[in-house]
């Protein structure tokens, strides 16, 4: 994962007072001198200053004068990194957290106030820690992947990102037999494979707004009780005199629909029309189940 070779590298680096080259650095992580100077930027732009020398006995070095300690952050920050990082469970975030634990052994006592629970499938959690090793090591990913609307597929994809949404992980891919980039509920992997070959990170195609199917716009009653729960649950949110407009990345049809389904009369499905129509194939069924049974009584 990035984030822990990021810490990697900066830990490496203020160990020792030797200057250390990027090939070194690459073994070390495992990834191209390509990526350790991709991160060797985003350290520097972090605030963390690294003074890089060129020429044959050249290398990279933290500046003498940069120190990190335990009080650049408080209790209640580190406390809330690693009981985040240790609900996950996969080992590369146990690397983490452990380290976080010896910046600041309090964050391991028994009544920590922070209490969460990301609870996964042990076949899950397993998806998460072999794609992060992909992304990390540059990896193509084979995997039997099952679509919102029960449909299988065989799919190889180049992973770049994983992404947290409310308790549902997804992980962004450039997919090898779509020739696009996709999103995937690692939920939904049946099989999952790291295969040994790896790839070179393109460059992102940025996303085309005509493409409105990928965004989920709905409209609610601007009602008090109703808007406290849309300002918690979404971020794009625009409000008139009568209604609250939100646009949402759309994942998942059928999360997409439960949440819907959740808020009654008070939202209505502007776009896209196939959530639309999924969502009205959804109240007929209910309606067929519901008023079968009525006409029985």
């Amino acid at each position: 994962m990035r984030l822990e070779r990021l810490l990697g590298i900066i830990i490496h680096l203020m160990s020792t007072n030797k200057l250390i080259t990027a090939t070194e650095l690459s073994k070390k992580f495992e990834v191209s001198v390509r990526t350790i100077y991709r991160d060797i930027d985003l350290v520097s732009q972090a605030g963390i200053p690294i003074a890089s020398h060129p020429g044959m006995d050249g290398g990279f070095q933290i500046m003498e004068s940069f120190s990190i300690n335990k009080q650049s952050f408080s209790l209640e920050d580190l406390s809330a990194v690693y009981h985040l990082l240790t609900e996950v469970g996969t080992s590369q975030f146990q690397s983490i957290s452990d380290k976080i634990a010896v910046i600041q052994p309090m964050v391991k006592k028994e009544d920590n106030k922070i209490l969460m629970s990301m609870s996964h499938s042990k076949k899950e959690r397993s998806t998460i820690e072999l794609w992060l090793h992909a992304i990390n090591q540059n990896r193509v990913i084979s995997m039997n992947y099952t679509d919102a609307k029960a449909k299988q597929s065989c799919r190889e994809v180049e992973p770049r990102n994983l992404l947290l949404e409310g308790s549902k992980w997804y992980g962004e891919a450039y997919c090898l037999k779509k020739n696009a980039e996709r999103i995937f509920l690692l939920s939904r992997i049946n099989e999952i494979t790291l295969l040994d070959r790896h790839f070179e990170v393109r460059s992102k195609v940025q996303p085309d707004n005509s493409k409105r199917n990928e965004y989920l716009h709905l409209r609610f009653t601007n009602d008090e009780e109703v808007k406290r729960r849309v300002v918690e649950q979404f971020e794009d949110i625009r409000t008139d005199d009568e209604h609250i407009n939100v646009y949402a990345p759309l994942y998942d049809h059928n999360y997409a629909i439960s949440v819907i389904l959740s808020y009654g009369s008070n939202v209505e499905i502007i776009a896209p029309k196939e959530i639309r129509m999924a969502f009205l194939e959804e109240l007929r069924r209910m309606n067929t189940l519901y008023f079968k049974g009525e006409n029985k009584r």
